[in-house]
């Protein structure tokens, strides 16, 4: 299913013993609400930018999406990169991705929301960066902004991996 505008949920995960709770919010990644997007970018923990694998159209997305998440959140919000639908035929490859991943100095899976697949390994990952490198140890609640490739209309490119 596919979300319109931004879809927000909450969800305490345990990491290494440690509940933490976790806010997500999936900005959907569409030309009609890029204006609102940097202000969900402010104060976030971590931010995952997703493609679909068998979309290279939004596998190019990429690089506008982490323009955007530098400019809005800085060096110091957690990123990785995510390639989902692996359970489709591909467009890009795995290593492809792992070489975006690469470029930007941020971690990278592939998962399959369908399928259930390396999709809670991920997450639980990119939560234990977050609470080892960036979040205070007195608080527990990560703010998290899910920018989807797949369902952007922009066609900028930019960046190192141009």
């Amino acid at each position: 299913m596919r979300s319109l505008g931004a879809a927000f949920q909450t969800k305490t995960i345990d990491v290494d013993g440690t509940p933490v709770k976790c806010q997500f919010w999936d900005l959907a990644g569409q030309e009609r609400c890029k204006t609102i997007t940097p202000s969900f970018y402010k104060g976030v923990s971590g931010v995952i930018l997703t493609y679909a694998v068998d979309s290279k159209e939004s596998f190019d997305k990429i690089e506008t999406w982490m323009a955007q998440a530098m400019k809005d959140c800085g060096q110091d919000a957690c990123k990785i990169l995510i390639g989902n639908k692996t359970d489709r035929p591909r467009q890009v490859s795995t290593d492809e991705g792992e070489k975006k991943a690469e470029c930007y100095k941020i971690k990278f899976f592939e998962t399959s929301a369908e399928l259930g697949e390396n999709v809670d390994q991920a997450f639980k990952e990119f939560i234990r960066d977050i609470k080892v490198n960036i979040l205070d140890k007195s608080d527990t609640t990560l703010n998290i902004r899910l920018a989807n490739q797949e369902r952007n209309n922009n066609n900028q490119r930019s960046g190192c991996c141009s």
